[in-house]
């Protein structure tokens, strides 16, 4: 009887092996393809996979030019490109990346800064797209029923954690804490998290949304460069460009943005106040819009005219000593953009090389001596640059 024991002890013992053994290949496989989905696709994600693609180029910094913003910059600068460009005049190299992600607001850009300096990294400089809407001070403020004004709450000021989008609140569930330890580690439970979110709150079945997410994945997102950059390939031209239809649309999209202007960048101060904290130096960029149709779209909501607006950075970044280049009026062409907000590839290549152009040259605003240690001290003779 004690041998037939045995015998049921090992061979359950065998069997529980053989069962640990297959999970744990399986969910290795498994943790292995939500890696590749994170790399290769911008579709959603835990919360945002796009926010999780930048955040695997994040973890890759190690200093040098980094690009952070919306997705203005996440499609106009051209990190590899700009990198090459520094190197035909600087004695050093510097890596570039972009951690620009469509959608990002100021809250997100800054948790980005966060999570670098929360690695011990430093980057050379940082280029800050600015976005018109985003200098909009009546944009950034929730309303209570009396119209008081309050700043909303940033993700890191205890309120969550960027990198696994966990409250991180004072009084915590503990199955709360066990998800966000894990979700530091394992990108499949994001992604067990954003199917069941999209179970609970989508208006469409599982099957439709995973056939939606497969086709996001292999057909609708580019791929994002190893340097973060995401090109855009559609093509404007004089016909389409200059349609009522898209110009409607532009309306459209910016009527509620644009409904009470008020230009200023003070929504700017937090991210440029931590830059300056840790000494990162800054670059603000007005990237170029496509004018004759977004000077009409502006015209129609009473903003300011293009040289008040550059003014107002202009000022703003003399006040914080920080560089500002205004790229704002450039490649009127359209067929450098994908659409009158967003450059194309052959937009950003363009609009790259004159970035890096007009920072060699410093043919842009900065206080006296900034990016001296940085960048002009390795700037090669004309010797050199000819050998």
């Amino acid at each position: 009887m004690k041998e037939l024991d045995k015998f049921y002890r090992q061979y359950l013992l065998k069997k529980i092996s053989i069962v640990l053994i297959i999970a744990l290949i399986g969910f290795i496989f498994i943790e292995l393809f939500s890696r590749w989905v994170a790399a290769t696709s911008t579709a959603y994600f835990g919360s945002r996979l796009d926010f999780d693609q930048k955040m695997l180029v994040a973890d890759s910094v190690n200093g040098g030019v980094v690009a952070i913003g919306d997705s203005i910059i996440a499609r106009s600068f051209y990190p590899e490109l700009f990198s090459a460009a520094l190197s035909e005049k600087l004695s050093i190299s510097y890596p570039s990346y972009n951690l620009g992600v469509t959608g990002a607001n100021l809250n997100e850009q800054i948790a980005t800064l966060r999570h670098l300096l929360k690695r011990k990294v430093k980057p050379s400089l940082v280029v800050i797209d600015v976005p018109i809407h985003a200098l909009n001070v009546n944009n950034y403020y929730t309303y209570d029923p009396d119209t008081v004004k309050h700043p909303l709450q940033f993700w890191d000021n205890n309120s969550a954690d960027y990198y696994t989008r966990c409250e991180v609140n004072q009084q915590i569930a503990v199955s709360t804490k066990i998800y966000c330890q894990l979700a530091q580690k394992f990108y499949f439970i994001r992604m067990l998290s954003y199917y069941h979110h999209q179970i609970l709150t989508g208006g469409k079945n599982l099957l439709h949304t995973q056939n939606q997410r497969f086709s996001n994945l292999i057909t609708y997102y580019p791929v994002v460069s190893y340097m973060g950059f995401s090109p855009i390939f559609n093509v404007l031209n004089h016909k389409t460009a200059h349609t009522d239809f898209l110009y409607q649309a532009m309306i459209n999209t910016y009527a509620n943005d644009y409904k009470v202007y008020k230009l200023g960048a003070d929504r700017y101060d937090q991210l440029i106040d931590e830059c300056n904290k840790n000494s990162v130096n800054v670059v603000l960029v007005l990237m170029p819009l496509y004018q004759p149709v977004m000077r009409k779209v502006h015209d129609h909501f009473l903003l300011p005219d293009n040289k008040t607006i550059a003014n107002a950075l202009d000022k703003y970044a003399k006040e914080k000593n920080i560089g500002f280049v205004n790229l704002f009026e450039e490649l009127q062409a359209p067929e450098y953009f994908q659409d009158p907000v967003h450059l194309n590839v052959d937009g950003a290549v363009q609009i790259t090389k004159l970035l890096a152009k007009k920072l060699l040259s410093k043919d842009f605003t900065y206080p006296e001596g900034y990016l001296d240690s940085d960048f002009y001290q390795y700037m090669q003779t004309e010797e050199e640059n000819k050998s």
